[in-house]
């Protein structure tokens, strides 16, 4: 199975790190909400990113036992590798690319094609299982999986090169699909904000997610 990069919501700012400039940051914290009914939990206990050959990559996790070498090796793309450990059941995920980024400070606002977002939702309290499904084998959620992005969003990102990240992320509606199950957009709302610290993983370099 291909990774499913992460989501979100209304949040709430949530003291947790210092970082190396003895300022608080927050974790995003809240619930998505689903057209249909569904609702997901977001907090993201862990953020790591790298930058290279001008692109950025950031990415949250809803697990406090994820680790920069498990996140890189789920983003491979190579083996199907058991994401047990970066996922909290009935929680959310989200990654982030950006198409340009020199280490300087920069604000992308929804419109702008300078960043690709994916957001994703392990729904219920389900577990992640090997299936054999063809030319496709790998984990697969036994719950239902929503996956999406955000139509309105500010994202602000300072950091990196070698040195954690911040990123301020504000982002509200959302358009996505039931993966596995159907193509047709099932939108999502709620408000996300807050202000966090990334830490800088250099075992993400390699991922295919910074070669597109």
């Amino acid at each position: 199975m291909r990774p499913w990069l992460p989501i979100l919501v209304s949040l709430v700012l949530v003291s947790c790190d210092k970082g190396d400039t003895g300022m608080d940051y927050g974790i995003l914290e809240g619930e998505l909400i689903l057209a249909d009914g569904p609702t997901a939990t977001v907090v993201a206990y862990k953020a790591f990113g790298v930058d290279r050959n001008g692109k950025a990559l950031l990415y949250f996790t809803s697990s406090e036992s994820a680790t920069c070498a498990g996140v890189a090796e789920f983003l491979a793309w190579g083996e199907p590798t058991d994401p047990t450990a970066l996922f909290s059941p009935g929680h959310c995920n989200v990654s982030a690319v950006l198409s340009v980024y020199d280490g300087s400070e920069v604000t992308i606002n929804s419109g702008e094609f300078a960043v690709t977002w994916n957001l994703t939702c392990v729904l219920g309290d389900g577990a992640w299982n090997w299936e054999e499904r063809g030319n496709d084998d790998g984990y697969y959620w036994s719950g239902r999986t929503w996956s999406g992005g955000p139509d309105t969003f500010t994202l602000t990102v300072s950091g990196g090169g070698g040195d954690d990240f911040v990123a301020d992320v504000e982002m509200n509606d959302y358009s996505g699909n039931y993966i596995y199950e159907s193509f047709d957009n099932v939108a999502a709302s709620g408000l996300v904000s807050g202000t966090t610290l990334v830490e800088w993983c250099d075992d993400m370099s390699e991922t295919p997610l910074l070669a597109r």
